[in-house]
């Protein structure tokens, strides 16, 4: 059985992304620099060191990082992304990369609000969803480049909602641990980070009469369950229909609640990744996509 729209896709697209942006940001113990904009760092460096300016404090550093993905069009369907960060090596007195293993695994977790490159610092640093994050290993050599890293269910999120970028950051913040990469800002641009994006581009989507603008879904992306508001109360007995990309129903639900503006779907079986919705009233049909977490 098929939605009430067709899909069809065409081959797919990869297009290799530069940074649009990306900052250190850190404190040093007795040093008063928790205030200082690092936005034209070579390195984008995640670290905990021994602060040189208080005895038993730290230095520690973070890095934020964003990929302006406006270039894809904007009914694509992410299947892939890719990013690849180099090692910036010697970083002061240490060799690079430092305290291998688990002591510097570290984070890719998704900034959940603006920051601006030229001001952003340790004391107005973004905010992060510590429930989406990419984990990765420490490392074994210092210089070891992290290749191909798996970000596509975060840069599916990105791209759905909103994208304000990734925070590098130390799973544990204690000396002494480095991660250090280039930034977009070093002086070789083979070292700069690089982001594949794999997508398809859906054509002949053709959804019936009527499609509503003013019909939205929360949270999206969604994890156990999504929430359907309408700008108005129905008249009617509603039915849901959730799609996949093929324009595969996934799963139908009907709802007996005349009057209601909210519905509420299980979608905890669905796999990650890109969803259609389609509600049916009477002669009222509207439409949507959300993104399964």
């Amino acid at each position: 059985m098929a939605c009430l729209f067709a899909v069809g896709l065409k081959s797919q697209t990869t297009v290799t992304l530069s940074p649009a942006s990306d900052a250190a940001i850190g404190y040093h113990d007795g040093a008063n620099t928790a205030g200082n904009n690092y936005g034209t760092a070579p390195q984008l460096a995640a670290f905990a060191i021994p602060a040189t300016a208080q005895p038993g404090g730290l230095n520690v550093n973070r890095g934020l990082i964003k990929f302006d993905l406006s270039s894809i069009p904007g009914n694509a369907i992410i299947s892939d992304a890719k990013l690849d960060l180099y090692a910036y090596g010697p970083i002061g007195t240490y060799n690079g990369h430092t305290g291998s293993g688990s002591g510097n695994s570290f984070y890719l977790e998704r900034v959940t609000t603006a920051w601006n490159e030229t001001t952003v610092t340790w004391n107005n640093q973004p905010t992060t969803n510590l429930l989406s994050y990419v984990s990765l290993p420490g490392t074994t050599m210092p210089t070891q480049d992290y290749l191909n890293t798996d970000v596509t269910g975060l840069i599916q999120n990105m791209f759905s909602s909103f994208n304000n970028g990734f925070l590098l950051r130390l799973a544990g913040e204690n000396a002494t641990n480095i991660i250090a990469f280039c930034s977009k800002d070093h002086p070789d641009p083979s070292k700069r980070p690089k982001l594949r994006v794999t997508y398809d581009t859906p054509t002949g989507i053709s959804e019936a009469p009527g499609t509503h603008p003013l019909i939205s879904c929360f949270p999206n992306p969604a994890k156990d369950e999504v929430s359907l508001y309408l700008s108005s109360p129905v008249t009617g007995p509603v039915k849901i229909s959730i799609c996949n990309p093929l324009g595969q129903i996934i799963k139908d639900q009907s709802f007996e609640n005349a009057g209601a503006d909210k519905f509420t779907m299980d979608i905890s079986n669905l796999d990650r990744g890109l969803y259609y919705f389609f509600l049916t009233s009477g002669t009222d049909h509207l439409s949507g996509k959300f993104i399964a977490e």
